[in-house]
């Protein structure tokens, strides 16, 4: 039934379905235009897709603009020399807010665990001192005005149980990780033998060499070692 007013126009079938025109009637033309819209869609998808996927496949492929250098950490022998010209000439190449931490690298006694007394002086260097013990302590010179050390000083009984581990900890100290300074104090500073031949000696002993630009001393008189690392401008 049709209500007045609202007569069917579109003259189709019954159950027939389909797009209407502006005028209300089904438009064959309008039909074809989607139609035909819908394949380039798909088309220019299809294209759009093929696109991406080559650069995807492009930029993967592409070489790197600076090619990768595999870098040597291997620490020359000479860097704390070639650091301290730089930073502090004539200096040992260590700060004296470094000694305490590159001391206790070493995992022997003694260790630092407090900080250092220091000693103003007449001249461009102060100096501080640090007892392990009644019977050890290490002192050193610094300039106050760049904190770097220029000499250090071990002294320690020799019945001190940590007395053959001075040389080890000034050795980190001032050439950190040399097999050589550790070997030389040995082969030149003990001539080879052991601290403990050294006891109750009659007559001093002292010795010099050269690590570098650095030179060790060493004095063992009264049952008592001195070591001593001067750098080259320690005077």
């Amino acid at each position: 039934m049709t209500l007045p007013g609202f007569e069917a126009e579109t003259g189709a079938a019954p159950g027939d379905t389909g797009q209407l025109g502006l005028s209300g009637r089904w438009s064959t033309t309008t039909a074809a235009g989607h139609t035909a819209l819908l394949k380039n869609t798909a088309l220019w998808l299809g294209v759009a897709a093929v696109v991406v996927v080559g650069l995807i496949a492009l930029v993967s492929l592409w070489p790197e603009q600076a090619p990768r250098v595999a870098v040597d950490q291997t620490i020359p022998p000479s860097a704390q020399e070639d650091i301290a010209a730089v930073v502090a000439p004539g200096s040992l190449a260590v700060e004296l807010g470094q000694v305490a931490e590159r001391w206790n690298e070493v995992d022997l006694t003694p260790k630092i665990v407090k900080g250092f007394i220091l000693h103003p002086e007449v001249g461009q260097f102060d100096s501080f001192t640090y007892r392990f013990n009644e019977s050890s302590l290490l002192a050193g010179a610094y300039d106050p005005e760049n904190d770097y050390v220029y000499a250090f000083m071990a002294s320690s009984w020799l019945s001190d149980e940590a007395a053959p581990h001075l040389s080890l900890h000034l050795c980190h100290l001032t050439q950190p990780y040399s097999q050589e300074c550790i070997d030389t104090f040995i082969t030149v500073g003990l001539a080879g033998q052991t601290l403990e031949s050294f006891v109750d000696l009659e007559t001093g002993y002292e010795t010099e060499w050269k690590m570098g630009e650095h030179t060790w001393r060493l004095e063992i008189a009264d049952n008592i070692q001195t070591i001593r690392v001067l750098g080259p401008g320690a005077g």
